[in-house]
């Protein structure tokens, strides 16, 4: 089956409330899928005990930065610190916003430090106009030195089309962020994956055997039907492929 998770945003309430990374990992194991990805803004000292925690459930992490991978001419100064944190972790993915990658800073350097992880680093789209525009998403990613975290719903907040993203970007695209996005007065939010505006099962399609990972806040009871929904997706094109 192709690889599935859930970013730890999905219970933002709770994250948002004290409760830690690590104890949350539980109810992800829960709903049968393999990865879990950690957000570096609500650790609080506990990368190890995450890391034995996931070990116990036979969980796969990914660790998500909310910082960019280069500033200016350089790496970001900070990324021998992230680097060391996904480490502890045991992390196979580290995850960056795109920075100065592609305009501006030196291939080289970037190149240098991103090849010491043992693992997958990419780049993403946010939400930001520094980050999140579909040109400097190309520019970034035609650096050809990280893998691309496509975000499907980012691209509502830079008001960027999702469907001509992915025909750009969809050679580059290493890890799959799902959700949905509706739009009213006070501009995008995200919603459940079926009261959207995108045809987010056409993303999980193209994706392939790369990861998706559900990543938008939810109540808990809603968790297991949305896990439901992309897991049917992934079964009715792995059924397509026998």
């Amino acid at each position: 089956m192709s690889t599935i998770g859930i970013n730890t945003l999905v219970y933002k309430e709770k994250l948002d409330a004290g409760e830690s990374q690590a104890a949350l990992l539980s109810d992800i194991q829960s709903h049968d899928v393999q990865v879990a990805e950690i957000r570096r803004e609500y650790v609080n000292g506990d990368l190890s005990e995450i890391r034995r925690r996931a070990d116990e459930l036979g969980l796969e992490l990914y660790y998500s930065v909310p910082e960019p991978i280069a500033c200016g001419f350089a790496v970001n100064p900070d990324l021998e610190t992230y680097l060391t944190e996904a480490a502890i972790l045991g992390a196979t993915h580290l995850k960056f916003n795109i920075g100065t990658l592609g305009a501006g800073a030196s291939s080289e350097s970037v190149q240098n430090a991103v090849s010491k992880f043992d693992g997958t680093v990419t780049i993403e789209n946010d939400q930001t106009p520094a980050n999140g525009t579909l040109a400097s998403t190309v520019g970034a990613a035609a650096a050809g030195i990280t893998g691309y975290t496509m975000d499907l719903g980012n691209w509502y907040w830079q008001k960027e089309d999702p469907e001509a993203a992915l025909a750009v970007l969809d050679p580059s695209m290493s890890v799959l962020h799902l959700k949905n996005v509706t739009v009213d007065e006070k501009g995008p939010k995200t919603v459940l994956l079926d009261d959207g505006l995108i045809n987010w099962k056409k993303f999980v399609r193209a994706a392939g055997t790369r990861p998706v990972i559900l990543e938008y806040p939810m109540q808990s009871e809603e968790i297991s039907g949305e896990v439901a929904k992309l897991k049917n997706i992934v079964n009715e094109k792995e059924q397509k492929n026998v």
